[in-house]
C-alpha cells in the first residue's frame, strides 16, 4: 500500500477513537448526573440519610453498569427494586411503595440521545 494512504488510515482510526473515548466519557457524566439527581429526589421525599443515599447511589451504579441484552429486565429491576427497599425503614418503604412507579419510569426512561436503539434498558415487549 501507498505510505500515504497508510498514514491517512492510521489518523483517521485515531480519530474515531479519540471521539468514541470522549463520547463514552460524556455519557458516563451524564448517566452520573442522572442517578444522583434520581437519588437526590428520593432524598427529599423519603427523607433518606447519607448512608441511605450513599448505598442507593452504588445500587443504581451497578443496575446501569449491567448489561441487559437477552436478560429478563423485569426480574433485574425487582432485585434492584427490593435491594432499595431493604435499606428503608417501614415509613421510607410507605412512602415509596406511592412513588415507585414513576420514581422507576423517570430513572429508566433516562436516554442522554433520546434515541430508542440507545436505551439503557432494552425492555421486553
Amino acid at each position: 500500500m501507498n505510505k500515504k494512504i497508510i498514514i491517512s488510515i492510521i489518523r483517521t482510526s485515531a480519530l474515531v477513537f479519540i471521539c468514541l473515548i470522549f463520547s463514552h466519557k460524556i455519557y458516563a457524566q451524564d448517566l452520573s448526573s442522572h442517578i444522583e439527581n434520581s437519588v437526590s429526589n428520593l432524598k427529599e421525599k423519603l427523607i433518606l440519610n447519607d448512608e441511605q443515599v450513599n448505598t442507593i447511589t452504588e445500587i443504581l451504579n451497578k443496575l446501569f453498569q449491567m448489561k441487559y441484552y437477552g436478560t429478563d429486565s423485569s426480574k433485574i429491576i425487582s432485585d434492584t427494586n427490593n435491594r432499595i427497599e431493604a435499606y428503608l425503614d417501614k415509613k421510607q418503604r410507605i412512602k415509596f411503595d406511592i412513588i415507585k412507579s414513576d420514581w422507576w419510569k423517570k430513572l429508566l426512561d433516562y436516554n442522554p440521545n433520546n434515541s430508542p436503539q440507545d436505551s439503557i434498558l432494552i425492555r421486553e415487549n
